[in-house]
């Protein structure tokens, strides 16, 4: 994948999209458990970097000539990622990642799924989600490739959610930006990459949905807004928003 924007692209895939945006969701039950899921479709940005001539012309053989469906177990990946702590080994066990690329039907979209038994695990989960999203991505793609060849060059990673402190508790659930990591937000390099897309006219979103597993009594933030039932709050921000305010995407649920 020598293309330096199909590179982009897939950067973008671990958090982001161009038109639609990437949907992180938690579901929380009455016991405390549950899981969070990650999606996200970018069958519209491969429709343009084909449109632009810039698709890799051997990727459909890296591919086997064949499209992509396949569910990898994230226990499978967590060997390869030195830095990850047992504990995180551990909460990412019996994750899963769903990858579905085919380039005959523009389809292009991107699935993990992780359980977890108690809402002190949900915080980690949302940090760890866009790193399994990367390395998901890179291992499927990777299925295609020879014996022999080198790696590609690392991937720049968007984890906007690195920037923030979040607190998952019985009663309160509560994110607040880290003012100090966000002071060297230029330095990012994700975002860099996601900057020079810019000019194509993506200013990629996500959206935090909540699912509480009782009606909440108040909320609070920007961008969260509570459905009918009281029992889900959905949190909305995009690149350009999180770069003039990272303010934007703090939030207060009391339920």
């Amino acid at each position: 994948m020598k293309s330096k924007l199909f590179v982009l692209l897939v950067a973008v895939a671990t958090f982001f999209t161009s038109c639609l945006e990437v949907v992180q969701e938690v579901n929380i039950k009455p016991d405390g458990s549950g899981d969070v899921s990650t999606y996200s479709n970018l069958g519209p940005m491969l429709e343009m970097v084909k449109a632009m001539g810039q698709m890799p012309p051997d990727l459909k053989d890296k591919m086997g000539g064949k499209a992509i469906d396949t569910i990898i177990q994230l226990k499978s990946l967590t060997d390869s990622l030195k830095d990850l702590s047992d504990a995180d080994r551990k909460l990412l066990a019996n994750g899963t990642f769903n990858l579905k690329l085919n380039l005959d039907t523009d389809e292009f979209s991107t699935r993990n799924n992780i359980p977890f038994k108690s809402l002190t695990d949900i915080n980690r989960l949302e940090q760890l989600s866009a790193t399994m999203m990367d390395k998901g991505l890179t291992s499927a793609l990777d299925k295609g490739k020879k014996e022999g060849e080198g790696e590609e060059d690392d991937m720049p990673s968007v984890n906007l959610t690195a920037y923030y402190t979040t607190t998952y508790g019985k009663n309160l659930i509560e994110r607040k930006l880290d003012k100090t990591k966000y002071a060297g937000v230029d330095n990012d390099e994700g975002l860099k990459a996601v900057k020079e897309m810019s000019s194509l006219g993506v200013n990629p979103t996500t959206s935090l949905v909540i699912n509480l597993p009782r009606a909440a009594k108040k909320v609070e933030g920007k961008n969260a807004t509570l459905s009918e039932d009281k029992k889900k709050v959905t949190i909305k921000g995009d690149v350009e928003s999180f770069l003039n305010d990272g303010s934007a995407m703090e939030f207060r649920i009391e339920y």
